[in-house]
């Protein structure tokens, strides 16, 4: 059986004890644990900016919509992999909090394939 990790299955690699067991699989450098600090990242980018909620940029917001945060830990963690910026990562750090901004929600209204 082959698993695809893209739209909704890629949730199935961002569980917690997903996560856990790879970070105990690879080597405890920081430049392997780093794989582990970004996939942590993206869900909780996933969890805020692509969810269909109006989003709250207060700061009682909860935790699900405070996407600002979110997705500068994201950006942060995923620079320093040192992979340079692919395709993908360009929208997430330059256009979707543009459109976020824009529209007051996140892109789960439209796609759950964008990321």
């Amino acid at each position: 059986m082959t698993i695809e990790f893209n739209g909704p299955n890629c949730n199935t690699i961002l569980e917690d004890n997903v996560l856990q067991q790879l970070a105990d699989f690879l080597p405890q450098e920081e430049e392997f644990q780093q794989y582990v600090v970004t996939l942590k990242a993206m869900r909780g980018l996933k969890k805020s900016c692509f969810s269909s909620h109006k989003l709250d940029t207060s700061i009682g917001a909860s935790f699900e919509f405070k996407w600002k945060e979110h997705h500068q830990k994201f950006i942060d963690a995923y620079s320093g992999l040192n992979l340079g910026k692919i395709p993908k990562y360009h929208r997430v750090e330059k256009h979707v909090p543009e459109f976020i901004n824009w529209q007051g929600h996140g892109l789960g209204r439209y796609s759950e394939l964008f990321f």
